[in-house]
């Protein structure tokens, strides 16, 4: 009998080790390095980081990260993190579509306090079109300075993602 539970185990390892490789192969990862500077009145008073952008055949994730250098809290909404699409490289104004994000690990705080970071995975459904350039949103946020909610559109851009079939 312990012959078999051992089978039995073993081939449940490989096929779960197969089910995880063919789902590694039917993504790509981009590793982004991507660290931009909100600015205010000379200092900067927000830091966003994304490490990297992986797509797979129905949806993305995005490794991100928001750091809060101002002096005051600011509050977060998470209603326009996502992915917009735009066809040239300095277009920032008009995406041709925008895929929200649906899932945020951990949860983004309402409310990020002065030193505070928050480092996370986002991710929703649909896939980037290949031929258009990519730019994360982060936001909507707001501060006690700045209250009217603002979002933030990464100035880099990447596009040509190769997804294996």
């Amino acid at each position: 009998m312990p012959a078999v539970k051992l089978t039995v185990v073993l081939a449940a390892a490989i096929a779960a080790t197969l089910v995880a490789l063919a789902a590694t192969a039917s993504a790509a990862t981009v590793k982004l390095g991507w660290t931009e500077r909100l600015k205010r009145d000379a200092a900067t008073a927000l830091t966003f980081k994304v490490a990297s952008l992986t797509i797979n055949a129905k949806s993305w994730t995005a490794i991100v990260e928001i750091t809060n250098k101002g002096n005051s809290p600011v509050l977060i909404s998470q209603s326009q993190f996502g992915i917009a699409e735009f066809d040239t490289p300095t277009n920032y104004s008009k995406p041709t579509r925008v895929l929200r994000s649906a899932t945020f690990i951990p949860a983004v705080p309402a409310r990020l306090k002065p030193g505070k970071a928050w480092k996370g995975t986002i991710g929703g459904v649909g896939v980037p079109n290949d031929k258009l350039f990519v730019r994360l949103v982060f936001g909507p946020f707001a501060t006690k300075s700045s209250p009217t909610p603002f979002t933030w559109i990464t100035d880099h851009a990447q596009h040509r993602f190769q997804i294996a079939a």
